[in-house]
């Protein structure tokens, strides 16, 4: 088998084949991997974009400053990817779309949550949720939240916006 770069492009994700067995289980399965991919496409970019925003810009501007210098960049990077995962996944039901981004939105809590309590027990504190909300910056945190918000909608936005595409029609 033979690997190059353009082996591993986006545009080379599929659905799995059993998802065409029948039409409910093909649905949630479709709803589930586009939701998935969604998450880690967003949630990767983020890593990588922290990993830029806490060592470079923290130090100079401050963490309230540097996470709201993210913010715009995050979202155009949400909207995109919604836009390709709907696309991509052929989403056309507005149910589908909103299960995608919640679904996606829950995987984020999840991994907030995990790396966050991670992070504080490591340091050798006791770990509390509510501790952490009250630990986000009060500019920044809502700001952070409003975003998080329109990462679980953007699917259903931008799908009920976009031309319903049929199998017959798709070109990938």
């Amino acid at each position: 088998m033979h690997l190059s770069p353009s082996s591993f492009s986006l545009t080379n994700i599929t659905p799995p084949q059993i998802m065409q067995t029948n039409t409910f289980t093909s649905g949630i399965l479709t709803i589930l991997t586009a939701s998935i991919t969604y998450f880690t496409l967003v949630f990767s970019c983020g890593f990588i974009l922290g990993c830029i925003r806490v060592p470079l810009l923290v130090p100079k501007l401050g963490a309230r400053y540097a996470e709201l210098l993210e913010a715009p960049f995050m979202f155009i990077i949400t909207i995109r990817l919604a836009h390709f995962i709907n696309h991509k996944f052929n989403l056309r039901r507005t149910g589908a779309q909103l299960g995608v981004g919640v679904l996606a939105l829950m995987y984020s809590f999840g991994a907030e949550y995990s790396v966050a309590k991670w992070l504080t027990e490591r340091e050798g504190r006791e770990w509390s949720f509510y501790a952490y909300l009250k630990s986000l910056d009060v500019i920044a945190g809502p700001v952070f939240g409003g975003l998080l918000l329109l990462y679980a909608v953007m699917p259903a936005i931008l799908g009920s916006k976009q031309k319903v595409v049929t199998k017959n029609e798709r070109k990938d």
